[in-house]
């Protein structure tokens, strides 16, 4: 019960980033389930496909929710969600398999990588609007095969590179955070459904009564609780003010969360 705790505490914190941001809350979620599966005492090696199983996991439910409220506020743009969502889906479903053969130390790499690019983009780049259209279609369906690989390998919703492309594309950053929250939802429904089978069929898994797959379903129950109150509070901040400086914030304590977990794991 005090693990529950703790889980719902996690899901009212990454709900409101999932809201206010459109991006998931997995590049929030993996890494504050990494430290509290390591103080749970869970087995090392298989400790970072856990957690972002289960983030993709409550991602689902996460992206249901801000899709709902942005839909209210007519922001998200349906058609990029057409164009986009079935080359995201094959991207993700690829990327869990090669997930599934990387061990964890390797993830976490990848991982810490990816959020210190994230946390730059956030604290340093400018917000910057163009008059170009979305490019050509294999260009553009190639990209999104890119961003569902590594939304699998970092647990993420895809929002982190979806939402600049849109925005260097001409989108208007409210509409951006809309359609990158929708576009959520495909890529954590695959992936989770890929980290589920990965683990029912990974014979070293080490599952126990609460674990099916890779999915840490105490932990998917208690984000989702806690962010089903936060959600909605973050869509309205972010239809009301200016973003920059949370966004800078937010940045800050992505680089102090993905070097805790360098150490922890790494070190």
């Amino acid at each position: 019960m005090d693990w529950l705790l703790i889980y719902i505490l996690i899901g009212l914190f990454v709900g409101l980033i999932a809201g206010l941001f459109g991006i998931g809350g997995g590049t929030t979620i993996v890494p504050l389930l990494v430290l509290t599966f390591l103080h749970q005492g869970f087995n090392n090696e298989e400790l970072f496909h856990l957690a972002l199983g289960t983030s993709l996991a409550s991602i689902v439910i996460t992206s249901i929710s801000s899709i709902y409220n942005h839909n209210k506020k007519k922001a998200i743009n349906w058609q990029i969600v057409k164009d986009f969502w079935f080359f995201l889906t094959f991207g993700t479903i690829c990327g869990t398999f090669i997930a599934g053969k990387l061990n964890t130390k390797i993830l976490s790499v990848f991982f810490v990588i990816f959020i210190a690019y994230v946390a730059y983009t956030l604290i340093f780049e400018k917000k910057q609007f163009s008059t170009y259209n979305f490019p050509i279609k294999i260009v553009s369906n190639s990209v999104c095969v890119v961003v569902g690989v590594v939304s699998s390998l970092v647990g993420a919703g895809g929002g982190v590179m979806t939402i600049p492309l849109m925005l260097k594309c001409g989108e208007k950053i409210r509409n951006a955070i809309a359609t990158s929250a929708t576009l959520g939802f495909p890529i954590a429904l695959a992936g989770s459904v890929g980290f589920f089978f990965q683990g029912l069929f990974d014979s070293s898994s080490s599952q126990n009564e609460f674990t099916y797959g890779y999915i840490y379903f105490p932990a998917f129950i208690g984000i989702v609780i806690g962010s089903f109150f936060t959600v909605p509070i973050g869509v309205k901040i972010a239809h009301k003010i200016n973003a920059e400086l949370l966004k800078k914030l937010f940045g800050i304590l992505l680089l102090i969360l993905s070097l805790r977990v360098c150490f922890t794991i790494l070190f």
